[in-house]
């Protein structure tokens, strides 16, 4: 939403709109159950206010990720991946590069999924050679983008996986901040969800 009461207004629906996408996945999730909003922390300031700053810490990411949630997300972005590359499958090379009168074209759009997943996965665990060549190759025009988005997200989920203990912990970033791991898997998948849904309704409306 365009202010904070749209967007708590909204949230509800959203949110009962991905528990459904992960209840079709077999995820045993209650898309009807009772969904509250409150307003936690309310940040004005900063030059990405409403976009998702990646920044942004919630309470439950303060505590260290064990082996089954890991198991968890490293599920869902496997989900999420593959679906933004059926959906992207059947967008011919015309519709993809086609810019609308405002925001960008769907292969930028997907090109800025795929370099905003390397710089997640590297700030969680630093550089990891298999998530940013396919990456890169890709940004060059050196490698079909459908092929990069399937190989860095293969990449960043085994290299998710093995990490050990002390990496799910360490101390990351300019502010030392030992929920960078954590917050990197939130960011990825929603940060795709977001952008899936855009390409969604682009879709849709053509």
């Amino acid at each position: 939403g365009r202010t904070t009461n749209d967007a708590l207004a909204a949230a509800p629906e959203e949110i009962r709109l991905y528990l459904r996408y992960l209840a079709r996945h077999g995820e045993a999730v209650d898309p009807k159950e009772k969904i509250e909003t409150a307003v936690a922390e309310h940040i004005t300031k900063g030059d990405i206010i409403g976009r998702g700053a990646s920044d942004i810490v919630f309470a439950p990411e303060r505590v260290a990720l064990g082996a089954a949630q890991l198991a968890q997300y490293l599920r869902w972005l496997a989900w999420s991946r593959a679906d933004l590359l059926k959906l992207a499958k059947w967008i011919d090379a015309k519709t993809l590069a086609k810019k609308p009168a405002e925001g960008r074209s769907l292969r930028d759009i997907l090109l800025h999924v795929l370099e905003a997943d390397m710089g997640y996965v590297y700030a969680a665990l630093g550089p990891v050679k298999e998530v940013g060549e396919p990456a890169r190759a890709a940004l060059r025009g050196d490698l079909d983008l459908r092929v990069a988005l399937g190989e860095e997200r293969d990449a960043a989920i085994a290299r998710l996986r093995a990490a050990t203990p002390a990496e799910r912990v360490a101390a990351r970033g300019p502010r030392s901040d030992r929920t960078t791991f954590r917050r990197a898997l939130r960011r990825m998948l929603e940060h795709e969800w977001e952008h899936r849904r855009e390409i969604e309704r682009r879709l849709g409306a053509s």
